[in-house]
């Protein structure tokens, strides 16, 4: 969940890649996502301020290593 907008998820499933969902009462709607060239195999993501108050999220794929990504909207 981002800690600030408590409408918006940050979601991983392996080779569904890196997906971002905005929800509320009315449903749900993907917003962004990411899945490399070649798949991926994530199986975490967190959402991380740094002390700028910039977000970023780093998402463990378990055959490529770490990728952090900033959503931009």
């Amino acid at each position: 969940m981002d800690p600030d907008d408590g409408e918006t998820a940050y979601l991983s499933y392996y080779t569904a890649g890196l997906r971002v969902v905005e929800y509320d009462r009315d449903g749900m709607r993907e917003v962004g996502a990411f899945i490399d060239e070649g798949g991926d195999n994530f199986w975490g993501v967190e959402v991380w301020k740094d002390e700028n108050g910039e977000k970023y999220v780093p998402a463990g794929d378990r055959d490529r290593g770490l990728y952090v990504f900033r959503f931009t909207g």
